[in-house]
């Protein structure tokens, strides 16, 4: 499903049609942000994709995208990915800001290029299948561990409270990408350290992946890409969110120093 917070009917309407056929999915539209929050939190991670229309002052809709984000992270369902289609041209700090929310920004006028980027999303929204999967178990709002499930219990991945709270984001925000600048900020470190971080974080999943039978590599699921505006970094995996009281198998623990350090 595909909810589109946009006023106006003239481009809607045909692109609306062109959408719904190249992709199969619904389009819902919405003219507030009160309604895109109605409807994201109706159906949940039934949305795949949300597409905000921005005028001339892009605060409303930044504010918005935040909202999105905290509603998923409130109510542990899945983020939809964020597009935002501008009517006119936005000056490079607008769209600096944009990317380090980790939303794409498109010019409204290119309808082709709407719909390509919508199939893509769809292709790796289905592409989902046959994945490994994360489980996030979390304990009095806080991240207890990271596991990864396997074909007879879980396995849990060596890393600390900081990178298991990153983690979670990750999850929740799976359609998004993550800018080096906006992990170095959540971590607490500089962009340089990052590269480090994730290789660490790569390596603790590997550790585990062959006990669990699964082939992935750490890399595949904790993916890097070289975009334009520089390095972007996310989640490719399913993910399961754990908040009961008995919790999973695979229970967190204080891992010894020995064999692989772990990473706070």
């Amino acid at each position: 499903m595909v909810v589109w917070m946009d006023k106006t009917s003239n481009l809607f309407e045909p692109l609306t049609a062109h959408l719904q056929k190249a992709t199969g999915w619904r389009v819902h539209q919405e003219e507030s942000p009160r309604g895109v929050m109605d409807l994201v939190g109706k159906w949940k991670g039934e949305v795949r994709v949300v597409i905000l229309t921005s005028g001339c002052q892009p605060n409303p809709i930044i504010q918005l995208i935040r909202e999105i984000r905290s509603l998923a992270e409130s109510c542990a369902f899945e983020c939809p990915r964020i597009l935002v289609l501008s009517l006119n041209s936005q000056p490079p700090s607008v769209i600096a800001e944009f990317e380090d929310l980790g939303v794409e920004y498109l010019l409204r006028k290119f309808t082709e290029q709407i719909v390509e980027r919508v199939r893509a999303l769809q292709w790796h929204s289905k592409s989902k299948k046959g994945l490994p999967t994360l489980i996030v178990r979390r304990r009095d709002g806080h991240v207890a561990a990271i596991l990864l499930e396997g074909l007879k219990e879980p396995e849990e991945l060596r890393i600390g409270p900081r990178l298991r709270s990153r983690v979670e984001d990750m999850a929740v925000h799976r359609r998004t990408a993550h800018s080096t600048d906006s992990l170095a900020d959540a971590l607490g470190i500089c962009r340089q350290s990052v590269k480090e971080y994730l290789f660490r974080l790569r390596q603790s999943f590997d550790w585990i992946r062959m006990r669990a039978c699964v082939s992935t590599l750490g890399s595949k699921v904790f993916w890097t890409e070289r975009q334009p505006g520089g390095y972007v970094h996310g989640l490719h995996a399913n993910v399961k969110f754990d908040d009961g009281t008995d919790g999973v198998a695979g229970a967190s623990q204080d891992w010894p120093s020995t064999e692989l350090p772990t990473l706070v």
